[in-house]
């Protein structure tokens, strides 16, 4: 977890996860194993385990 990152109310983060710095996790939200969050993201959903979430609204990169 880097600086200045956010993780609102009850967050799970499963072990070897990456949060850049100035991501913002919502509440509820369960970041899975080995995931990466990239700098500066907004997640309002769960990221599964090995997947890769970037920019504004998180998810999978390639369906945005």
């Amino acid at each position: 977890m880097s600086n200045v990152a956010t993780l609102a109310g009850h967050v799970t983060v499963e072990d070897y996860a990456v949060i850049g710095g100035l991501a913002a996790v919502h509440q509820f939200c369960r970041v899975g194993k080995m995931s990466m969050i990239g700098g500066c993201s907004k997640i309002v959903q769960d990221v599964p385990p090995f997947m890769i979430a970037d920019g504004k609204s998180g998810g999978d990169p390639h369906h945005q």
